[in-house]
């Protein structure tokens, strides 16, 4: 840093501007340690580029959402380089309602890669609260507010809350935003097994969080197909 700062006092010292009278000499020497100062800073601020820009979470959210398309690894390199845990929270929570959200409409890396992962892992540090509650959100809203889920989807929801503290609290609050709406896709094979799976999860959460999820899962009844 002290070599690349010392080029403005280099400039000040034998630049042509500064309305000086004559041309200042310059001996090579100098010049061959200011090209190299200069060089020095050009070609580590290159190298940072990539990082940066991959890092930017608006950026990231925005492919996510329009379409963008994921190689393998790619996702998991962006979030790394986004630095998850010093997002502020809104940020991590709209992150991983986006990265939920395009997982659910079939992008199988998306899936494995941020929503998997958050849920095969116990780390508050690398998959936040605040990431993880969008991760939720994102597996029961689109795009547009509506409810709507599936079973592999649901099957990840202990996963994703079983390092938070207060499991109830946060399925209380998913309770309170599907509200009293059915949880239902109309194809009563498909909801009878949504609802059966939901069921089944019930005993992989806290004791205490158990009764708000049972009362999650009665919303993913099928009516009946007669």
């Amino acid at each position: 840093m002290k070599i690349v700062k010392s080029i403005g006092d280099i400039r000040n010292s034998f630049g042509s501007g500064h309305g000086r009278a004559r041309e200042v000499v310059v001996i090579d020497e100098m010049v061959e340690v200011t090209l190299a100062a200069t060089f020095l800073w050009v070609r580590w601020a290159l190298r940072r580029l990539a990082p940066l820009i991959l890092g930017q979470p608006t950026t990231l959210i925005n492919n996510l959402l329009g379409g963008h398309v994921f190689y393998s690894g790619g996702l998991a390199e962006r979030l790394v380089a986004a630095n998850i845990a010093a997002l502020e929270e809104p940020i991590q929570q709209k992150l991983g309602t986006a990265v939920a959200q395009r997982a659910m409409g079939g992008t199988f890396l998306v899936r494995i890669e941020g929503v998997e992962a958050c849920a095969a892992s116990p780390s508050l540090d690398a998959w936040p609260l605040a990431y993880r509650r969008g991760i939720v959100d994102g597996l029961f809203f689109n795009e547009i507010g509506e409810v709507r889920t599936i079973d592999w989807a649901v099957a990840l929801i202990p996963g994703v809350l079983r390092p938070v503290r207060d499991q109830d609290a946060e399925l209380k609050r998913l309770s309170s935003l599907i509200g009293q709406n059915p949880i239902r896709s109309g194809d009563w094979n498909r909801d009878y097994s949504l609802w059966q799976s939901a069921l089944r999860l019930v005993t992989n959460f806290d004791q205490a969080a158990r009764p708000s999820w049972t009362a999650i899962a009665g919303l993913c009844e099928p009516e009946p197909p007669f």
